[in-house]
């Protein structure tokens, strides 16, 4: 049962990691719930359960936030819906071609912004409304207005 409980408890603090910003020290306040454990012999299982409890619930917080990445200026998806811009990268999956069009994944290496050159990371999902044949690891430059998927 102890298991179920800290599970429940990684699954909570993950839940909690998506709503709020829990700051890195607040992570330290079960390392000091380890004394009541060795101060109170009696209750020391039940003590050792809530601690490992307390710990997970700050390690799915944690997880949760650490695997979210910083939208700033080298992030490709920082520049969704800001307008017109050029991305050069490769193709990183084989193209999807349907009847008259074609769709790839795309990871950008480099932006092009009104003679302004920074270096992104990031891939995106790229729709050609025509067919033309495209090939992994094709290298291209491409003008568009990046978007943000919908979310269904």
């Amino acid at each position: 049962m102890p298991l179920f409980y800290i599970s429940l408890a990684w699954l909570i603090g993950t839940v909690l990691g998506s709503q709020f910003v829990i700051p890195v020290w607040l992570l330290a306040v079960p390392l000091l719930l380890i004394i009541p454990a060795l101060i109170f012999r009696n209750y020391r299982r039940l003590l050792i359960v809530i601690y490992l409890c307390l710990i997970a619930l700050a390690g799915g917080a944690l997880r949760y936030q650490s695997s979210i990445q910083p939208k700033d200026g080298t992030q490709l998806q920082f520049y969704n819906g800001t307008g017109d811009i050029k991305i050069e990268g490769t193709i990183s999956a084989a193209p999807e071609i349907q009847n008259t069009s074609a769709a790839f994944r795309f990871s950008a290496r480099k932006l092009i912004r009104e003679n302004d050159v920074a270096a992104i990371q990031g891939d995106a999902l790229v729709r050609l409304p025509f067919y033309r044949e495209f090939h992994y690891g094709d290298t291209l430059l491409i003008r568009g207005k990046p978007e943000t998927p919908l979310t269904v």
